[in-house]
C-alpha cells in the first residue's frame, strides 16, 4: 500500500464536481477519476458509464485509457476510482468486488493503491461519501476521507 494513500485528501471542489456529475447521472451509476498531487486529488474526471444496467457501472475502457493518459501528462496520478450508488448502501457491492479485478482466476487487483470512492446518493442533497481499499481475495478495508478546502461545501455532503 502506498503510505500515502493511508487516507484520501480531496479538495472540497473536486468532491462537489464529483457528486454534481453523479447526480446528471441519476437514476444511473456515475464513474470517475479523482486524481491530483502530492496525495492531494484536486480533480475529478467523470468518466463514461457503459453498462446499460442502472444499478451497475463499467468504465468505458477508451474513454478510461485516454483521460488517465491526459491525467500522467499533467504530471497528475489517479487516486481515486470513484462511483455513485443510487440507492442502497455506501459499501462496495460483490459486482463491485468482482469488477475491481483484472482477472477473477488470478484474483489479481486492477487498481491496487488507488481508494475506491463511493456516494451514496440518497438523499441527492445530501450524499454520503465514504472511500475503499479492495485487496486481492477481495477484502475490504475503509479508507478515511479528509476534505481541504477553505469554504465549507455547498452540497452538504457527508464524508465518512
Amino acid at each position: 500500500m502506498n503510505p500515502d494513500l493511508s487516507e484520501l485528501r480531496i479538495t472540497g471542489e473536486a468532491l462537489e464536481r464529483m457528486l454534481e456529475h453523479f447526480r446528471r447521472e441519476l437514476p444511473r451509476e456515475g464513474c470517475g477519476f479523482l486524481a491530483g498531487r502530492g496525495g492531494l486529488a484536486h480533480r475529478f474526471y467523470p468518466i463514461h458509464n457503459i453498462n446499460p444496467d442502472l444499478r451497475r457501472f463499467l468504465m468505458d475502457p477508451l474513454h478510461a485509457h485516454r483521460t488517465e493518459v491526459s491525467i500522467l501528462r499533467r504530471g497528475q496520478r489517479i487516486l481515486g476510482i470513484c462511483h455513485s450508488h443510487p440507492e442502497g448502501e455506501c459499501v462496495p457491492s460483490r459486482w463491485d468486488i468482482s469488477g475491481s479485478f483484472f482477472d477473477a482466476d488470478l484474483r489479481l487487483p486492477m487498481w491496487i493503491e488507488e481508494v475506491q470512492v463511493i456516494a451514496l446518493m440518497v438523499p441527492t442533497e445530501n450524499p454520503v461519501v465514504r472511500g475503499f481499499r479492495i485487496e486481492a481475495g477481495g477484502k475490504v478495508t475503509e479508507v478515511p476521507l479528509r476534505i481541504e478546502e477553505s469554504e465549507p461545501l455547498a452540497s452538504g455532503a457527508e464524508v465518512g
